[in-house]
């Protein structure tokens, strides 16, 4: 499975734009990335990113969670119950997005951080914004599939994830639409974090 910006399957190479892996919904399927001191994101500009595609929806899928306690400045990315994506810092939801999501197809979700403003993008479209100068510090283990704790079926992603990166640079910095990647994603001088998905 493959990730094409528009949903046309049918025409994603793997060859060209990789694989992705497969999340199955239960508690056991997902990445930890071990905490250490380069993914406390600090005051700077920033960039988290993916691809998904659930394969269930109003349902929670926790795409990133890297806290260690609930309130704390830490990022975390979420496709909610009522089918929106969510960034959420501090024990609140600072940005939902606008785009209603689908099942079986893919979203390119990314949330940037430039000059203490932080935007949500999806497919490419603007989402929102948020006032953001908040200091991100160290948290925990990086948990991308799943929650921090008391890993559950309910806050279990279920779909395809692919390119999940993370960057000490913004990738947007104003509201106008990108455009989302059309390419497997890769690694550079400013990439923190890589889970490229060249698997299935």
């Amino acid at each position: 499975n493959y990730a094409p910006p528009s949903g046309d399957y049918k025409n994603w190479s793997k060859t060209e734009k990789g694989g992705s892996y497969y999340f199955d919904g239960t508690t056991s399927p997902y990445f930890k990335v071990d905490s250490n001191a380069a993914l406390a994101l600090g005051t700077g500009d920033f960039t988290i990113e993916c691809w998904f595609k659930p394969r269930a929806i109003n349902k929670y899928h926790s795409l990133l969670d890297s806290r260690t306690t609930d309130n704390q400045a830490v990022p975390l990315i979420w496709l909610h119950t009522s089918n929106y994506f969510y960034y959420y810092v501090n024990n609140a939801s600072r940005i939902a997005s606008n785009t209603y999501v689908r099942k079986n197809v893919w979203y390119h979700v990314m949330v940037t951080r430039s000059n203490n403003v932080t935007r949500m993008f999806v497919n490419g479209h603007y989402e929102g914004q948020w006032a953001d100068t908040t200091n991100y510090v160290q948290g925990g283990d990086w948990h991308i599939g799943q929650r921090f704790e008391s890993q559950s079926t309910g806050n279990a992603a279920h779909g395809y994830l692919k390119d999940f990166r993370v960057k000490n640079v913004a990738s947007a910095t104003d509201n106008n639409d990108i455009t989302p990647p059309t390419k497997r994603l890769t690694s550079d001088s400013n990439t923190i974090l890589l889970v490229a998905g060249d698997t299935t």
